[in-house]
């Protein structure tokens, strides 16, 4: 027993020593390791970070200002429009004799354009002080007090002859509402002596701004704002109604310097946000953008292949440091294990057994792996073999009864007709059948374009050439792919519920234009049209169509299957088949099926008739 306890006291001593080195050496080798590798790396990151953040920041600006450079040059014509349409109304009613009320309502209306009448609010002849004759939807209830003491009033008659711009201005209505008016005033003094200090102030609704500021990017970022203000610092348009007509925020006005255009960093509704601005002397309108510095440096990381690079070597280099520094120093703890192992009375084997246990673990993780990627290719082979058989299945249901009805019109017109046309209309309908059961999926814009053209000849041929198609499609768009019967169930529908129906010949507009990897089509008509809230619901069901949608599902009451096309019996008639209205939701999910949910049918609120707007990828022929 002795000798036992004399073997335990010389371990004992040596443990302390041992342990001790171990962790000398483990804090040297990190010291190294965050002094040569860590902080090197960390300092590059950060100047990559900062260097790669001033550079979007100002790719934001650049490309703010350009945004801000379009939109004003818009903004500019239409206002530049509505001064000529305000000075032509001042110049007539002066020109002209009689009944003030009468000669206003007559001015007006051979003066402005449509779209300037619909967006009028009231006109108002200020003479004196006082009004004396008014027009408009709104000219009965509005409330202006003392035009005398207003400084529009006196920049008015101090300059006839110019039309002179107030801006945005809340209007304030007798029974006690009121709402933002965009304003114009013209003198009419020095014209007549009677009209001497008398000024002609037109309201329009606020939209005649909001409509563009609201194409805008910005519309679609519900934290970005775009704010357009005068010299005075008057907010003449916002996204935020209750900012409207007031003083901009004192930070904003700060912010804004006296060159022409800027770049600055500032706390906006507690954010941190870019300001962009610039001024506009013509209009005397300064244009700002604020957009959240979130926006510019979220995910930072992942815009720069450099940055990228950090993000990978560093893990790499905590791998290969931790690896090395567990080799070198693995005969050290596996010494200190022993000895405390031969303290404890236990094997100084087992840390060596469970290290093999582990690689052969790894090894049959390495087989797991395999088997993972057999089973996603197998569940990726199924779900392609899913979407070919609904693809056929959406392609199989377009317009077999459109045929139908063509045969019943040969037939009514061989016997009505004799012979003559019979050859003709049979040549159409074979080309239209032979394209419409092909097996193509994607065809050029040119093919479809053909098969619109034979569709057209058919329907004219049946409507005694009631119809007219017009095209604007660039040359170089003909030969990009479409989907296979795309647009002729969209023809097809504005004949139907468009033009059928309306008196005299009716139009459809194809128009074609490539914008960015993306095509637009728009098809209009001159039709009866849609109201805007059933636009408004035919669009959030387009929307809502998933690319697994079943065509012509029984029990749906999505707004689409409510839209029935109606077809011509034997006697003229209209009936009505079970798979009537499938045309838009069919064209709507195959586009959807076949390129993704991003793109797709809307249809768009027009001043006459419908349009249909289609997305689209631009697929090169190639």
């Amino acid at each position: 027993m002795k000798p036992f306890h004399i073997i335990r006291r010389k371990v004992s001593r040596k443990i302390p020593s041992v342990s001790s080195h171990y962790l000398k050496l483990w804090s040297r080798f990190s010291l190294y390791f965050f002094l040569l590798v860590l902080l090197p790396c960390i300092i590059a990151s950060t100047v990559t970070y900062l260097h790669v953040r001033s550079v979007i920041a100002e790719k934001v600006y650049n490309a703010t200002v350009a945004s801000i450079a379009r939109e004003k040059t818009i903004i500019d014509k239409y206002i530049s429009e509505l001064k000529l349409a305000v000075s032509a109304a001042t110049e007539a009613l002066t020109a002209g004799d009689g009944d003030i009320a009468i000669l206003m309502e007559s001015a007006i209306d051979k003066s402005l354009a449509p779209t300037q009448k619909k967006a009028l609010s009231a006109v108002f002849l200020i003479r004196n002080g006082k009004i004396t004759a008014s027009y408009g939807t709104d000219a009965d209830k509005a409330v202006i007090s003392s035009p005398l003491t207003q400084q529009w009033y006196f920049d008015a008659v101090s300059n006839p002859g110019t039309v002179y711009l107030p801006g945005t201005v809340q209007r304030f209505y007798a029974e006690g509402k009121s709402k933002a008016v965009f304003c114009m005033a013209e003198s009419m003094s020095g014209r007549r002596d009677e009209l001497n200090q008398a000024v002609l102030l037109f309201d329009f609704n606020y939209s005649v701004l909001s409509d563009f500021g609201d194409m805008s990017v910005v519309a679609e970022d519900n934290f970005r704002e775009r704010i357009i203000m005068d010299y005075g610092g008057n907010v003449l348009y916002s996204r935020e109604p209750g900012k409207l007509t007031a003083t901009v925020d004192t930070d904003i006005l700060k912010a804004v310097g006296n060159d022409s255009q800027g770049f600055k960093q500032i706390l906006y509704n507690n954010r941190s946000c870019y300001m962009s601005y610039v001024r506009y002397p013509d209009m005397n309108w300064i244009f700002i953008d604020l957009n959240p510095v979130s926006n510019v440096t979220d995910g930072l990381w992942l815009r720069d292949p450099s940055m990228i690079a950090c993000l990978i070597v560093l893990p790499v280099l905590l791998f290969i440091y931790l690896s090395v520094t567990l080799r070198l120093l693995n005969p050290i703890n596996e010494l200190t294990a022993v000895i405390s192992d031969f303290e404890s009375q236990q094997s100084g084997a087992g840390g060596q057994y469970s290290l093999l246990n582990h690689n052969n673990v790894l090894g049959g993780s390495v087989n797991g792996i395999s088997d993972i990627d057999y089973l996603i290719n197998k569940v990726y082979n199924i779900k392609l073999k899913q979407k070919e058989a609904e693809l056929n299945s959406l392609q199989n249901q377009i317009n077999p009864h459109f045929l139908y009805n063509t045969l019943e019109s040969i037939r009514g017109a061989a016997l009505y007709h004799g012979i003559h046309d019979i050859a003709a209309m049979s040549k159409a309908l074979s080309l239209f059948f032979r394209y419409s059961i092909g097996e193509k999926v994607l065809v050029s814009i040119k093919e479809e374009v053909q098969h619109l053209d034979n569709y057209m000849s058919i329907q004219n041929f049946r409507y005694e050439n009631k119809f007219e198609l017009l095209y604007s499609i660039p040359q170089e768009l003909m030969n990009y792919k479409i989907l296979k019967l795309t647009l002729q169930p969209l023809v097809e529908n504005s004949i139907k519920h468009g033009l059928e129906m309306k008196l005299g010949r009716g139009t459809i507009r194809i128009e074609m234009l490539s914008i960015g990897n993306s095509i637009k089509i728009q098809i209009s008509d001159d039709g009866l049209g849609m109201p805007p809230k059933k636009i408004d619901e035919l669009n959030k069901s387009l929307s809502e169509t998933g690319a697994s949608d079943e065509i012509g599902s029984p029990g749906k009451s999505s707004i689409l299957n409510s839209i029935t096309v109606p077809e011509a019996g034997p006697e003229g008639g209209d009936i009505t088949s079970p798979t009537s209205g499938i045309g838009i939701k069919n064209v709507n999910s195959r586009i959807k099926l076949y390129f993704g949910r991003q793109y797709g049918l809307k249809y768009k609120e027009v001043p006459v008739g419908t349009m249909v707007e289609i997305t689209l990828p631009a697929i090169a022929d190639n």
